[in-house]
């Protein structure tokens, strides 16, 4: 199974089981049996899931994917988007209505670090303007 999880059900993939984060949350998740997803894509979520909660969050998305199976993360990495507001990449408006509409920016080398802490090989980690995206497959050990 392929997994989406979005804010925003109009940019869904064809080819994967859309879950609408907004509505659903995570409780979808539950409905799935451990090591059931060969993919799970949440590129704009963790923006969404309160910072205490992005730990317990990552680790139930780990537990549903299979071994070999890869994981997509995203969101906005907080050094970034803070250097793009400074240097007027993104206006003060802008920035404002991000920051009210986040509940959590955590650096992309914090989701890296938890991921291979979590027995998961980095595939790729890239950084475009204020936002990031993680790619990690997860090998049997």
């Amino acid at each position: 199974m392929k997994i989406q999880l979005v804010s925003d059900p109009s940019v869904g993939i064809e080819g994967y089981t859309l879950v609408n984060y907004a509505k659903d949350g995570l409780n979808f998740l539950d409905t799935l049996s451990n090591n059931e997803c060969e993919e799970i894509i949440a590129t704009d979520i963790l923006n969404h899931v309160p910072y205490n909660n992005i730990d317990g969050v990552i680790q139930k998305f780990v537990t549903k994917l299979r071994y070999n199976g890869k994981l997509v993360l995203g969101g906005y990495d907080l050094r970034s988007f803070c250097r793009a507001v400074i240097n007027n990449l993104i206006s003060e408006t802008e920035g404002l209505q991000i920051i009210q509409s986040a509940r959590s920016m955590v650096p992309c080398n914090s989701i890296t670090n938890y991921l291979t802490s979590l027995g998961l090989t980095i595939q790729s980690s890239i950084i475009n303007g204020p936002t990031y995206e993680v790619t990690a497959i997860r090998y049997k050990n």
